[in-house]
Formats: structure tokens, C-alpha cells, sequence
């Protein structure tokens, strides 16, 4: 699954043959209209043994604000929970952010990575990840 900065995907809590289906169908449209385009894991991002340092549960009145304001800072991975209004910006440095917007806690991390996953938790969708070890180029028109 794929999220797309130009239409609204809504999360999934638990992916099932139809709705993985709708999503494609979708995700293949916008597609069509635009290149920005981050795979979708269900559960809380992680890389190996860990992950890098984090602005951590700050709010966001949508999935689509938070990649958006996470992009504008240079972040290309994103965990999102529960209803989608809690929002983190995933760093692939252990050390602690220091761009973190109002509202986002900075937290450092030790751990080895050399891209994210979604370790596969109900209700926690991990957004991006696919770098090699540094964040993957996003599309300027992301931004």
C-alpha cells in the first residue's frame, strides 16, 4: 500500500483481501496525477534492532498533515497511530532531533538501521522507510 500526498488513503486497522484491492485501485489514480508516493507498514516503524531518533507524538489534524509537515522538514518516514492524529517524524541519525515542531517531543535512539519496516502492530501504520542508510529522495513535488 501506498500513501499518496494528493488524495486521502485511509488507514487500515487490520488489511483484508477487499480492502487491499480498493486501496490499489486507488493508489494506481493517483498514481496518474502525481509522483509522491510512500509504501504504507502496518505497525510501529522499526529497522533491525531499532530505530533512529524521533519528533514523537506531536498532533495533526490528518495523516495527510503530518506527512506534509514532516516533508517540509526533510523527514521521509512517519509513524502514525491510532485515529491518525498522533504523528512522528523518524530520523535515520540516533541523535535527537533539534527541528522538531511545537507540540513534538525530540527523543535520541541507539539502534543499527539501514531502512524501516512496519514490525506489524494493530492500529500503528509506518509511512516511507525504504532508504538504504540515509532517507530516500523524495519527489520535489512532495514538498
Amino acid at each position: 500500500m501506498l500513501w499518496s500526498c494528493c488524495s486521502s488513503v485511509p488507514l487500515l486497522p487490520e488489511p483484508t483481501i477487499l480492502t487491499t484491492i480498493v486501496q490499489a485501485v486507488k493508489m494506481v489514480k493517483a498514481a496518474k496525477k502525481n509522483t509522491c508516493l510512500l509504501p504504507i507498514m502496518q505497525g510501529y516503524c522499526r529497522s533491525n534492532d531499532g530505530m533512529g531518533g524521533f519528533c514523537g507524538w506531536g498532533k495533526s489534524s490528518s495523516v495527510e498533515d503530518c506527512i506534509q509537515g514532516g516533508l517540509k522538514l526533510g523527514y521521509s518516514t512517519f509513524q502514525i497511530e491510532g485515529d491518525g492524529t498522533t504523528c512522528s517524524y523518524i530520523s535515520y541519525s540516533r541523535d535527537k532531533p533539534t527541528d522538531c515542531p511545537v507540540g513534538f517531543t525530540p527523543v535520541a535512539m541507539a539502534g543499527s538501521f539501514s531502512r524501516y519496516y512496519g514490525q506489524g502492530s494493530a492500529n500503528v501504520q509506518c509511512i516511507g522507510g525504504m532508504g538504504a542508510t540515509s532517507p530516500p529522495q523524495i519527489p520535489s513535488t512532495c514538498r
